[in-house]
This record gives C-alpha cells, structure tokens and sequence, in this order.
C-alpha cells in the first residue's frame, strides 16, 4: 500500500467519526464501579455502548439482582452533588427482609463513613387483566399501605389509544365505572378543550386550565425572569377529579405529526382507601366529539407491553425502612418487587465504596458484596456526540 493510499484512507476514516456520532476525547472525572462478586458494567451512554463505564449489574445466588451507579449530572454540575443510584430486584414469591436501616458509604482509603442522608424507596408493579379484584393487602409487597407515599393505597395505569384519524377541538371524556368494596362510583363526563396553538399538545378540562393559569401568572409576578410560558406549554395533565376516595388523572395529547393516531391518552386511578376494587371486565373510556356528535369506545390497556389490551398496570410506591419485612404472603405471577436507594454524594468525593446489610431471604442469611466506585479523571475513548 502506498503512502498516498493510507493517508487517503485515513482522511476518510476520521472524515467519517462525525458521521458515526462520535469523537475521540477524555472522559473527564467519573466513578467505574465494581465489586468481588461477579459483576457487567454498562457505558454511560447511547444504551451502553459509548462513553465511561458507569453502571454495574450483577445477579447474586440468593436471586437479588443489583443496579448500581454514581454518575455526574452534567446539565446541573457538580453543585448539585453526585447522585448514587442502586436499584434492588428482589426474588418472587420468597420472603425478604435486610438486617439493617441502610447501606454504610465509606471512602476506600481511609475508611471514614460518609454520613449523607440516604433514601430508601419501595417499587411493588403488578400487571393484572381489567375486571381483576385488586387488593393492596394480596398485591403489596409489604402487605398493606405505607406512611408517607404519595398513593398509600398504590394506583393503576392504563395506555388509551384515541380513535383513527380523530383529534377533536373539543370532547367529553366518560371513565369507566370504578368497584370500590360493595360501592359503584361513576364519575360525570369530563369535557376537555383541545389547545388553540400547535405549542401546546396536551387537552386540558377548565378547571385544569384555571390551576395552570395561576401558577404561571404567580410565576410572572414572583420570578418574572424565569420562562413562565413553559408552565402553560408543558403542564402535562388534562384533568384531576375526584370521586369518593378515589382520584382519576389523565392525560390526553395530540401530535401534529403524521400519524394515523394523532390522540393518544393516560389514565391514572388512585383507590384512596384499603377497599379491593376492580373494573367491569368490559371497561372503556368513552370519547363524544362535542363538535361532529360522533362517539368512540377505547379499550384499556397497560403502559408497560406491546398489544397488552384489556390489561392494568398496578403499582406501590413509596419511602420505607430497609429493614421491613417484604413478601409475607407469595407475590402472584408478573409481580416485581424493586427497592430504589439513593445520595448526593459531594462533587469532590474520593473513591468510595457501598456497603448493603445482611439479607434473610426465607430466613437463611445472605451477606451481600460490597460494591466500590473508584474515581478516575484521565482516561479517554470515542464519545458520542449526538446518540
């Protein structure tokens, strides 16, 4: 091969990085984890394939499976802390409860404890058929409600599929009839307004608007440098009502896009009391274009698959001592039990290590490995730039 020959060839390949999305250069200061138990790591970015290597996975005998990382938040700088991040996927249908409150964070070299607030988070998801009895005290992996979430009681989410071709100014939404105990609750039709401009995506009901509204002129009276169009533009609900106990949200968009579906919705239902409640097995959302007269039955459908009509997505959130004792009663099939912890660590922080406590896992004692985060600041590869 000539010189001529390889010179042009390596024109061409540096002329094609961009085209790639990526770039030679240093990835700065970030935190590789690992740990002595067998373990993956992910990269920090375009789905794991470029960028540090910040995340780490691993699958231990017990059946827990660990998430880990502790990665920069490059939009807010290191003045907001770095935030730690370990996900815990707990085993189903086996009982599970940490001998301790919370994980030890310490530096690696001179062993002194790093004595941040931790917070400890649990995610209970199940997806049930609609017109399936829903009961916190069966489907909670903790058994019943916890203080301080935000729904005590968990809530459902369902995907709602508008009719073809249909986007109308202005319709009335009819939910379905919701059991709650012995108790049919039917809420009124809610009439929502589709927005006068294409910046705006997101239906609305009057009452709704009236609350954003406010919020966006106390914006402009209080803090009248900051954008407080975008409350207007991006507030996401269409409407919040209540019936008895229990709270309906939703969520109705349009896009102006091309697409044989230009409206597309989500439904959130919070039961608001320890009641089993289920929906008639033939549930749908009603649509009444208010403008033409023409009416559209939806069907149901969960959030979380592909096709998966006629199903619910439950979910249990909310703050808990990592010591509760979790999964007393079996947990059904396609039930998920997560447990979210997480820190700010400082932005000067030196390599460090996360220490979880011992776990019972049907009372046989299993200690878990630790899991270090060494700080590095002068390695380099190809970055990507636009992924």
């Amino acid at each position: 091969m000539t010189a001529a020959l390889r010179r042009r060839r390596l024109l061409l390949g540096a002329a094609a990085l961009p085209l790639a999305g990526c770039l030679p250069a240093p990835y700065g200061t970030y935190f590789r984890p690992s740990s002595t138990a067998p373990f993956e790591v992910r990269r920090e970015a375009c789905g794991g394939q470029a960028g540090p290597p910040t995340r780490l996975s691993m699958q231990l005998p017990s059946g827990i499976a660990i998430e880990a990382s502790a990665q920069r938040d490059h939009v807010l700088g290191d003045a907001s802390g770095i935030p730690l991040r370990l996900r815990l996927t707990l085993p189903r249908q086996r009982r599970v409860r940490f001998l301790g409150d919370r994980p030890t964070l310490q530096e690696q070299r001179s062993g002194r404890e790093l004595a941040l607030p931790v917070s400890v988070e649990l995610l209970g998801v199940a997806t049930v058929d609609v017109g399936d009895r829903v009961d916190v005290a069966v489907l909670h992996p903790a058994g019943g409600p916890l203080p301080g979430a935000a729904a005590p009681y968990g809530s459902a989410t369902l995907r709602l599929d508008g009719p073809l071709g249909e986007a109308p100014l202005q319709m009335e939404v009819q939910l379905p009839a919701l059991w709650l105990g012995d108790e049919r609750l039917v809420l009124p039709p809610v009439t929502l307004q589709r927005p006068p401009s294409p910046d705006f995506t997101t239906y609305r009901s009057a009452a709704l608007q009236q609350q954003v509204q406010a919020r966006a002129d106390a914006c402009r009276r209080d803090t009248p440098q900051r954008d407080c169009a975008a409350i207007l533009r991006h507030a996401e609900l269409s409407f919040d009502e209540r019936i008895g106990t229990a709270r309906w949200l939703g969520e109705w968009r349009y896009t102006t896009v091309r697409n044989a579906r230009p409206l597309l919705g989500m439904l959130r239902l919070e039961p608001g009391d320890a009641r089993p409640w289920r929906l008639d097995r033939d549930a749908v959302v009603g649509l009444h274009d208010l403008a033409s007269g023409q009416r559209h039955v939806v069907p149901l459908g969960s959030v979380g698959s592909v096709g998966s009509v006629g199903r619910i997505d439950v979910a249990y959130r909310g703050p808990l001592p990592l010591s509760t004792p979790l999964h007393a009663r079996p947990a059904p099939a396609g039930a998920d039990t997560h447990i979210d912890i997480g820190a700010r660590l400082p932005g000067d922080v030196p390599s460090f290590e996360v220490r979880l406590p011992p776990v019972q896992v049907d009372g046989e004692t299993v200690a878990l490995p630790a899991i270090q985060f060494e700080r590095r600041s002068f390695d380099g590869a190809f970055q990507p730039f636009n992924c």
